[in-house]
């Protein structure tokens, strides 16, 4: 088998918690893959981006690139300077737990990078992955589903009637930051859930792209996340004494998982041959039932035509065809 036969596996935020170990897992047990692994900062100036060179040195038979990401991909794809995408990883997220935070685009940081940016790739590049057997992987999370609350997230996730809210929120009440903020995080993983339900019903709908799949994964509570250092100096500190004792409670509860464990799963949801056609939400590798929101497909097409809006795309840079099918 010659090296990349597999295809391209596409991954964002390729040089956070959980990226690292996933680019360590893939490139252990899945080695004839070519690994585009997108990041925000390329250069060894970031800390981050260096320890995912240290990790790809380990591997040195393994091709792969490390890149800002440009949609210019599927140009490469179609020239054959890379391989067909077999998967694309939508795993880069940012959240806003203590203040607001804007792109440069004037959005709200953790749905642009956390959903839309994502939208906007997945539907770029459709049209570039392997038309068999490609596979899309939303990241999910528990707090899509606002049956879930808790002390830390009391609010839950909710679409507001004004979707401009999603990109441009009302200013925080102080003392409200972080359920506020997991509001917003929560809001974008009910997103990236909602996108994957109907994207599997436009694609299934088109006859020459029916063959790509896609699942939303939640890899379960990473509790050594680098994210956390973004969090209030209380939940920080409480999470990180939690993470002494995820080992063993990883065993019992999907809540808490080592990112190990997590990327293991991933991997599997990725490229492995037990997620070949599968569909849907998962847990880690189990089927569950996605939140009742995200099944409201009034829903899920406001919100896909408000992202369309709010990404710009134009409907001649997408290969996917506007309607949504049915199975």
């Amino acid at each position: 088998m010659n090296k990349t036969e597999g295809g391209t596996i596409l991954i964002t935020g390729a040089n956070g918690s959980l990226g690292l170990s996933f680019v360590q897992q893939l490139l252990a047990k899945y080695p004839l893959y070519f690994a585009l692994l997108t990041v925000r900062n390329s250069s060894d100036l970031d800390p981050n981006t260096k320890e995912l060179r240290k990790v790809v040195s380990s591997h040195p038979s393994a091709e792969t690139s490390i890149e800002v990401l440009d949609l210019d991909v599927a140009k490469r794809v179609a020239t054959g300077k890379i391989p067909p995408i077999s998967a694309i990883v939508c795993n880069a997220f940012a959240w806003s737990l203590v203040d607001i935070r804007y792109s440069a685009d004037n959005y709200e940081l953790g749905f642009q990078v956390s959903h839309l940016s994502q939208f906007l790739l997945v539907l770029r590049l459709v049209n570039s992955m392997n038309k068999r057997t490609g596979r899309i992987v939303m990241l999910g999370s528990v707090s899509h589903d606002a049956k879930n609350n808790n002390s830390a997230n009391p609010l839950g996730p909710k679409i507001p009637e004004d979707l401009e809210e999603l990109i441009r929120p009302s200013p925080d009440k102080p003392g409200e930051e972080m359920s506020r903020g997991f509001r917003r995080y929560g809001n974008s993983k009910l997103a990236n859930v909602m996108f994957m339900h109907s994207l599997n019903k436009k694609l299934h709908h088109d006859t020459s792209l029916k063959g790509i799949t896609a699942i939303a994964m939640d890899p379960g509570g990473i509790a050594a996340s680098r994210a956390f250092r973004d969090a209030p100096f209380a939940f920080r500190t409480a999470m990180r004494i939690v993470g002494y004792i995820v080992p063993v409670a990883e065993h019992f509860t999907s809540a808490l998982r080592t990112t190990k464990s997590a990327a293991i799963d991933l991997v599997a949801m990725t490229v492995g041959p037990e997620a070949n056609g599968k569909r849907g939400y998962f847990v880690g590798q189990k089927p569950v039932t996605s939140s009742e929101d995200s099944h409201d497909e009034g829903l899920r097409e406001k919100v896909w035509k408000a992202c369309e809006k709010w990404a710009k795309l134009e409907e001649s840079e997408t290969a996917l065809k506007a309607d949504e099918g049915e199975y």
